[in-house]
């Protein structure tokens, strides 16, 4: 037996113009959401310190006998900021070795949730350095 289904996808796509506006509105809010954290992270400062794992030249995640059994996605580090309070804060470690940070690299920690999550400040205009540290 040999069923037949009828395909309406062309009324469908053409029909329903409303899919493709939700779809752009949430695909909006992302994106300015993203943008937010990006450029104007909730605090701003310097690494000082990793936590709980060494960091040397972006070679730890491919030596598998520096890994641990309890690797995290994330790394945890110490954050000064500008104001001089020192703050925890989760980074990844692909971010860490995409951006090439290091301990005095400026970062911008935004407050997501109950967590702190760092990430490289990108400034149109001027230079990517933190004042009064």
């Amino acid at each position: 037996m040999i069923y037949s289904v009828p395909l309406e996808i062309e009324s469908a796509l053409i029909d329903q113009p409303w899919i493709y506006i939700i779809l752009l509105l949430v695909g909006g809010i992302l994106f300015l959401i993203q943008f937010k954290y990006m450029f104007f992270p909730t605090w701003k400062g310097k690494i000082i310190e990793f936590n709980g794992y060494s960091f040397d030249s972006c070679t730890s995640c491919k030596d598998k006998t520096k890994m641990t059994k309890n690797i995290k996605s994330s790394m945890d580090i110490k954050v000064k900021t500008e104001d001089g309070e020192i703050i925890d804060a989760e980074i990844s470690h692909c971010t860490l070795c995409l951006n090439k940070l290091q301990v005095g690299s400026v970062i911008g920690v935004s407050k997501i949730g109950k967590r702190n999550i760092a990430q490289p400040i990108i400034r149109l205009f001027g230079s990517s350095t933190v004042n009064n540290l």
